[in-house]
């Protein structure tokens, strides 16, 4: 398992995807045009991403927004009489900053707003999304409380939670034939949720849990420290073993 956000990049991509859907049916029911022109509406959106911070992954993700807003606005059949705009601002990986821009985009009156990646930063924000009647897709958050539609009214997102990842990981291994299976995972609260999701799946179906470690992730990336490369050298050899 991984650590910190999400790292689904190309999710990024299907939230804004997603986005287009809502604006497609919008600009159908008011009779919009089907030709580009100065007098085009504009689709705002909102792009919130940790640029710095622990988890600085839109240092790796911004530009795909570029990217794919362009082409947007290249093929008219897609949003026809519209034009769509963006502004990212970075949440830093903190909960407060997230907040704090999300609140900074509502100043800037977009029409919606695309993440974050992180549960600690849309479980929040999604509330002030929905008392704006802001939509918010976001490419990365799993986090089970997201799923509450009473709560997060205008909220969608392009991953599945966490809490129901068993019974993927169970296609799996029953495809493959797999028998065993070492666990690590951080001691975050929500890969704490997923690992715990895993063994009750794993044990319910006889699937022997030969390894379980936790870490905590603290402030330098598990990657480049010293003791993760043994602690997985040691799972690789459990988990596998005859």
């Amino acid at each position: 398992m991984s650590f910190g956000c999400s790292r689904k990049i190309p999710f990024l991509l299907v939230a804004l995807g997603f986005l287009i859907c809502i604006f497609v049916a919008t600009s159908s029911a008011h009779g919009h045009g089907s030709h580009q022109s100065s007098n085009d509406e504009e689709v705002k959106i909102g792009v919130l991403l940790p640029m710095t911070g622990y988890w600085p992954i839109g240092k790796t993700s911004a530009s795909a927004i570029t990217i794919t807003v362009d082409r947007i606005n290249e093929d008219q059949t897609l949003l026809p009489g519209y034009n769509m705009t963006f502004l990212w601002n970075d949440s830093m990986y903190l909960a407060a900053e997230g907040l704090n821009q999300a609140v900074e985009f509502r100043i800037s009156g977009v029409d919606a707003i695309i993440g974050d990646g992180c549960d600690i930063i849309c479980e929040l924000a999604v509330i002030l999304a929905a008392s704006w009647n802001l939509p918010m897709v976001s490419w990365g958050c799993e986090s089970s409380k997201l799923s509450e539609k009473s709560m997060y009214q205008t909220f969608a997102r392009t991953v599945g939670s966490f809490s129901k990842m068993g019974d993927l990981f169970l296609s799996v291994f029953r495809y493959f034939k797999w028998k065993s299976i070492g666990i690590l995972a951080s001691t975050e609260s929500i890969w704490h949720l997923a690992m715990t999701s895993l063994m009750e799946v794993f044990l319910e179906n006889d699937i022997d849990i030969r390894y379980l470690h936790t870490l905590s992730p603290g402030h330098v990336l598990v990657t480049e420290r010293e003791e993760f490369k043994s602690t997985l050298l040691l799972a690789k050899e459990t988990a596998r073993s005859k």
